[in-house]
C-alpha cells in the first residue's frame, strides 16, 4: 500500500511539473483580427422566359424611360457595401430572332458590363442567345459582371448569372421564375 501511495505521489509530482511553466518561455495568445462583415450583393441569379413572339428592336433607340424601346424589364433590390438596399433594373431587348441584349441600371445610372459590347446609350451591354426551340445556349460575355461600382471608400462588383438555371425564349409572356440575390442584412 505504501508503494502505491509513493507511486501515486510520484505521478502527481510529474504531472504537476509538466504543467509548470517556470522556464519563462510563456507566449501570449495571438490576437484575432476584427472581422468586418460585408453585406453587398456580389451575385444575382436569374431564370425567366423571354417571349419569343416579341418584335426585334433597334438598340440605338433604347431609352430607360421609353417602355416602347425594350421588350421587358425586371427590378430587384440589391445591397451596396454598407448593406443599404438599392434598385437594380435589367432591361431586355430582342435584337435577333434568337438573341436578346441586356442593359442594367443601378439606381438611376447605367451599369456597364466588363467585356460587353457597346450598345444603345453607349453603354456596355450583355447578350443572351437561344436555339430555335427557345432553349438557352449562352450568355456573352461568358461571365457577366459589372465594372467596379465606387462608393466613398468601397468598391463593389456584381456578377449576373443567367447560366446555372437556364432561361428560355418561348412563345409565352415574360415570366421570372427565379431572382436570387446574395448579400444584404
Amino acid at each position: 500500500m505504501n508503494v502505491i501511495k509513493c507511486l501515486l505521489g510520484t505521478v502527481l509530482i510529474l504531472a504537476l511539473s509538466g504543467c509548470d511553466n517556470s522556464s519563462g518561455d510563456s507566449k501570449e495568445a495571438p490576437v484575432t483580427p476584427e472581422v468586418t462583415p460585408t453585406y453587398e450583393t456580389t451575385k444575382v441569379k436569374f431564370r425567366f422566359n423571354l417571349p419569343s413572339s416579341s418584335p426585334v428592336m433597334d438598340t440605338s433607340e433604347f431609352s430607360y424611360d421609353d417602355r416602347g424601346s425594350y421588350g421587358g424589364s425586371v427590378t430587384a433590390l440589391i445591397c451596396d457595401p454598407m448593406g443599404e438596399q438599392i434598385y437594380l433594373t435589367t432591361y431586355f431587348i430582342k435584337v435577333d430572332e434568337n438573341r436578346w441584349d441586356l442593359y442594367f441600371k443601378l439606381k438611376n445610372n447605367g451599369l456597364n458590363i466588363v467585356d460587353g459590347e457597346v450598345g444603345g446609350l453607349g453603354q456596355y451591354k450583355a447578350s443572351l442567345e437561344f436555339d430555335n426551340e427557345g432553349n438557352f445556349i449562352r450568355q456573352y460575355p461568358y461571365l457577366i459582371s459589372s465594372f467596379d461600382i465606387e462608393y466613398e471608400d468601397l468598391v463593389q462588383t456584381v456578377e449576373f448569372d443567367f447560366y446555372s438555371t437556364p432561361s428560355t425564349s418561348l412563345d409565352f409572356p415574360l415570366n421570372v421564375s427565379l431572382l436570387d440575390v446574395n448579400g444584404c442584412k
